[in-house]
């Protein structure tokens, strides 16, 4: 999954953290416009796999899911 940090009601890291909790096995891609050191730490203890700022490149994405897959 592809998911904002901000959007609207819920957080991205809020949604993620909640993936988690469920039991069920969720890769998660966060991305960001606004860079928070902070909101970097609390998304990978969330749960996600992996971190992006945008705007970010295509190849930037394809890497983060072939880690996934091939971890």
């Amino acid at each position: 999954m592809l998911i904002d940090i901000h959007m609207d009601g819920l957080s991205g890291i809020e949604l993620c953290k909640r993936l988690t909790a469920s039991g069920r096995f969720l890769n998660v891609i966060l991305m960001t416009g606004i860079v928070i050191e902070a909101n970097e730490a609390k998304a990978f203890s969330a749960g996600c796999n992996a971190y992006l700022h945008k705007p970010f490149s295509t190849r930037s994405l394809i890497d983060a899911i072939e880690k996934r897959v091939s971890a």
